[in-house]
């Protein structure tokens, strides 16, 4: 992989970039004294799943947890190869 670039907006249209943290959950429901489950659910979180995605809002490009970084200055570090390299 190449060297990272530091990015203010998307490098391929300017817009702003959405990094989304992926959370694991889990709807939880008791089985019932009949052998159905219940209706009631409840929601458990069990943390985060160490993954990252980036996109841009305006041109929807894509960035996978691979492809970029946010580094100790919380700044966003593109290692993604462009078409038009």
């Amino acid at each position: 992989m190449h060297e990272g670039t530091k990015c203010k907006a998307c490098p391929v249209c300017g817009g702003q970039i959405v990094v989304s943290d992926h959370w694991a959950f889990s709807y939880d429901q008791l089985l019932g004294k009949r052998g159905k489950l219940l209706k009631k659910r409840t929601k458990s979180s069990s943390g985060p799943v160490e993954c990252q995605t980036a996109y841009c809002l305006d041109c929807k490009e894509s960035w996978n947890a691979d492809e970029f970084v946010i580094d100790e200055k919380e700044c966003f570090i593109d290692f993604k190869k462009r078409k038009d390299e």
